[in-house]
């Protein structure tokens, strides 16, 4: 059975601490989600999950080659949080994996009250799914995986 795990329940199970406190990469995966789920997010705290040498080897396109995969990845989350600031990303499944790796299965949920990429609110709801897979060192992420359903994302932000 899929194992769903609210913040609160996140909290009891100790799993929130920040990264250099998490035992497991699933630890650390989690703790960023919970971060993730806080009325105000911390920019910092949420930057210092990725590793200065984070590779994101599922980088999205559109982005210049001198930015990093670290400044990529904290941009997408940014307006993400600026674009639907009442989301929630509601961790459906995780697990570890081999070795220092973790998966995640998230749907994320909100309304597109915010400007999104230069995408004025619509007031739409917003309503996605995804894999995350971090490899995790020293309760950092420096690798990712990842697909999400950008197509349902652009399609609920572009709606009239």
């Amino acid at each position: 059975m899929a194992k769903v795990y609210t913040v609160v329940q996140a909290f009891c199970f100790g799993i929130l601490a920040m990264p250099s406190f998490a035992q497991t990469p699933q630890e650390t995966l989690l703790s960023f989600y919970a971060e993730l789920e806080k009325e105000e997010p911390s920019a910092t705290a949420i930057a210092a999950f990725y590793s200065d040498q984070y590779v994101d080897h599922t980088r999205p396109d559109g982005f210049p080659d001198e930015m990093s995969d670290r400044d990529v990845i904290i941009m997408v989350l940014d307006n993400l949080e600026s674009g639907m600031p009442d989301a929630t990303r509601r961790v459906e499944f995780s697990e570890n994996l081999e070795g220092d790796r973790a998966l995640a299965l998230f749907t994320f949920n909100g309304t597109h009250t915010g400007d999104f990429y230069g995408i004025p609110a619509t007031q739409n709801d917003v309503l996605f799914r995804g894999y995350d897979v971090y490899r995790v060192v020293d309760g950092q992420f420096v690798e990712h995986w990842h697909v999400e359903e950008v197509k349902a994302l652009l399609d609920a932000v572009t709606a009239q």
